[in-house]
């Protein structure tokens, strides 16, 4: 098991990891450790433990580079039972992503129960990887090869279900929350309905996601988490990816990413190792 940490702290800066990288190049971070760290800034302004989160949506407008990350948070609205976070993230003094956190403060006002069943957990699959073996000695290492996968289907399934985990730590010597864990993996779904499009047309475009949007009906319990390729669709090299999230008591949330082809698809694969 990998227990190396995402990020370290060093000052009031976020230092990334190698496990932090993109798939693109080996100097920009991948948005799943991105997502992961907006959440724990979101999470760490927010003083009442009772609000709990309910939607992440973050705009991804510039790469974020594999180097030290400020991060801030704000409030932009507080109130008895909503308030609103804002999360800038900047590199150099200059922004790269900016977030906006919704907490919600429940009440005990009667609930309707959804009508999707528990599912069948990851214990008894093989843990692997999310990147095929003919490309395992191509692709630049980074938080896609970081990551576990035990996949529910075969891979190359028109309607791919894998589990996924992230081992070690999002900021070294703290634990991961739940909502921690399910903003980093949610960033996962662009290379799930990725997978899905492939399926179909293997000779298609790849896709960057330029945001990502994360609704949670509840926190997930447990390390993986279960992705579900919902829907896909795009025209003229833009679309969305929306992806359904289970863990083993049923689905709790849904990610809807903005999907835009990009230019240069083998910029993903570096030299041959």
């Amino acid at each position: 098991m990998n227990e190396e940490a995402l990020y370290r702290r060093e000052g009031g800066l976020f230092v990334p990891a190698k496990t932090a990288a993109s798939p693109w190049a080996s100097d920009q971070q991948h948005g799943g450790p991105v997502l992961g760290l907006v959440a724990h800034a979101a999470e760490s302004h927010v003083a009442d433990p009772s609000l709990q989160p309910m939607r992440l949506s973050v705009d991804l407008f510039r790469a974020v580079p594999l180097s030290p990350i400020e991060v801030q948070a704000t409030t932009i609205h507080s109130g008895g039972r909503i308030e609103l976070v804002q999360v800038s993230l900047l590199a150099e003094g200059s922004p790269v992503s900016r977030a906006n956190v919704l907490f919600l403060r429940g009440t005990k006002a009667r609930g309707f129960e959804s009508d999707e069943e528990a599912v069948r957990g990851p214990e008894d699959l093989e843990t692997t990887s999310m990147i095929p073996p003919e490309l395992w000695d191509r692709i630049r290492p980074g938080f896609h090869t970081h990551v576990e996968v035990r996949w529910e289907t075969n891979p190359r399934d028109p309607d791919p279900i894998f589990w996924a985990r992230v081992p070690g730590k999002l900021v070294a010597g703290e634990a991961w929350s739940p909502f921690q864990r399910a903003a980093s993996i949610s960033d996962l779904a662009n290379a799930t309905a990725s997978v899905r499009r492939m399926a179909a047309h293997p000779e298609g475009s790849t896709f960057i996601n330029p945001d990502c949007s994360l609704y949670l009906s509840r926190l997930p319990e447990g390390e993986w988490i279960r992705l579900r390729c919902d829907r896909i669709s795009d025209r003229d090299g833009i679309g969305i990816g929306e992806v359904v999230h289970h863990d083993v008591h049923g689905r709790f949330g849904r990610t809807l990413q903005v999907r835009l082809a990009h230019l240069h698809p083998q910029a993903a694969f570096g030299e041959p190792t």
